[in-house]
This record gives C-alpha cells, sequence and structure tokens, in this order.
C-alpha cells in the first residue's frame, strides 16, 4: 500500500488524483497505528489485505490522450475509457475473490483445520480473544481461570456439518469438585455435571452459522486476596465438526 502511494506521488501530475483511491486504506492503516499496541489488530485491517491488487494495479494504470487536459482523438478516448473500465473490473474481482478467501479460507481464524479449530486459553498460542466472549482471566502460562459465574463462546461458524462435538479443557478446579452447566443461545441444557480436578467437559451443538454456548459455574468463588471470582482452569476449548 505504501509502495503504491510512493509511485502514484513520483508519478506524472495526471495520476496524483489517485490517491483519493488509497485514502479509506491509509486512513484505516493510520488508526491502527496511532491505538498500538492492540490485541488482534488484522481483524481491523482485512480491508487492506483485500484491497491488494488494486494496490498493484493503482499506479500502473497508463495515462491515454483525453487525460489530464491533453488533446485526444474521439476513439482513442473511448477506447482508454473501456481499457480503464475492464482494468477496475479485474482488480474489483480480484478484491473480492481475496475477501472469499480471508472470511471463508485458512486464512481466517474461524476456518476449521482437518475438522476441528482449536482454541488456546493460555501459552505462547493463546488465541481465544477471537472466540470467547466472556469468562477467562489473565493468561497464566500453563492455564487461564475462567473469571466470574459464566465462560461464553461465541464465533462465526464456517464448518460442513450442522452439529459440532465441543470439548473444554480443564487442568484443575477451584476448592474440590466444581458444578457446571452448559446451555446454548436459547437456554436449552446440553451438559451438566462436575468436576474434581483435571477433565473434560464433553457436549454436541446445533451449529448453523455460529458456534455459542455459555458454560455456568454455580460454585465460583473469590479467595482471600482475591477479587476475581474462579472454579475451572481451563487449557484451551476444541470444536470438531460431526
Amino acid at each position: 500500500m505504501l509502495l503504491s502511494l510512493v509511485l502514484v506521488l513520483c508519478g506524472p501530475g495526471g495520476k496524483k488524483k489517485r490517491m483519493t483511491v488509497l485514502l479509506p486504506y491509509l486512513l484505516c492503516w493510520l488508526a491502527v497505528t496511532v491505538t498500538a499496541p492492540i490485541a488482534y489488530c488484522y481483524r481491523y485491517v482485512e480491508m487492506v489485505a483485500m484491497g491488494l491488487p488494486v494496490f498493484i494495479a493503482l499506479p500502473f494504470l497508463r495515462e491515454e490522450p483525453g487525460e489530464a487536459g491533453e488533446p485526444g482523438e474521439p476513439g482513442k478516448i473511448r477506447q482508454a475509457l473501456a481499457s480503464r473500465k475492464a482494468a477496475w473490473a479485474a482488480a474489483l474481482a480480484a478484491s473480492a475473490a481475496m475477501a472469499v478467501v480471508l472470511l471463508c479460507g485458512s486464512f481466517s481464524p474461524y476456518a476449521f483445520t482437518d475438522g476441528k479449530i482449536a482454541i488456546h486459553t493460555c501459552g505462547a498460542e493463546d488465541n481465544h480473544g477471537y472466540y470467547v466472549q466472556s469468562g477467562l482471566s489473565d493468561n497464566e502460562g500453563s492455564f487461564t481461570w475462567t473469571l466470574g459465574d459464566e465462560l461464553v463462546v461465541d464465533f462465526p461458524y464456517y464448518g460442513k456439518t450442522e452439529e459440532a462435538e465441543v470439548t473444554v479443557k480443564v487442568s484443575g478446579t477451584l476448592n474440590g469438585a466444581q458444578r457446571y452447566r452448559v446451555v446454548d443461545v436459547n437456554g436449552k441444557e446440553l451438559r451438566s455435571g462436575e468436576l474434581n480436578g483435571a477433565g473434560e467437559i464433553v457436549f454436541g451443538l446445533e451449529a448453523e452459522d455460529r458456534i455459542a454456548f455459555t458454560v455456568e459455574l454455580p460454585d465460583a468463588i473469590v479467595i482471600p486476596g482475591e477479587t476475581r471470582k474462579l472454579a475451572m482452569m481451563t487449557t484451551g476449548i476444541e470444536i470438531r465438526e460431526k
């Protein structure tokens, strides 16, 4: 994008007007730069990736007779306009194709790899910010505590089946046994029980356009010296297509 801007600015005077095409992308990039550091910044600059074909084509579109005030024959002008339209149509088609790849392909955090999505809630691979809406505390390296009475997961679903199997991985519980109850977005119970120490919470879930469920934790407590309400130590969540 910046190289394209430099080439446009260094080109003939007639090309400088093309800089207006780059303004939305530049403003997006500047906004993210000003607010840095920012978590999971890629989601905010997807338009920059989708505009790549435009950045490549923009500096090299030819000036034709009749542009920038030069006289030109009507036939050449019409030919130039037709070629210009074709170039922009190709650039837009390439941008649309890239958008589909970004949203549904392996570049998307919501894409399934080998039939599953691995949500890491701790360690260097922690990526839960894309999926977990609330209910997790700070990453403590080998685990992350649940925070409060509920763990809420909600994100877009691009799988091939209408059902998914969810596994919530727990490496420990606070003060012995901890009860849990899993419900979907409509409040329908999917699983209930209790864990005492390490274990897994496994349940099936209907998935049409989103994965959404809540793990209710009625026994979460605030321990002395803490302000956080804790229940279980999580290490990850795995979503598999059925």
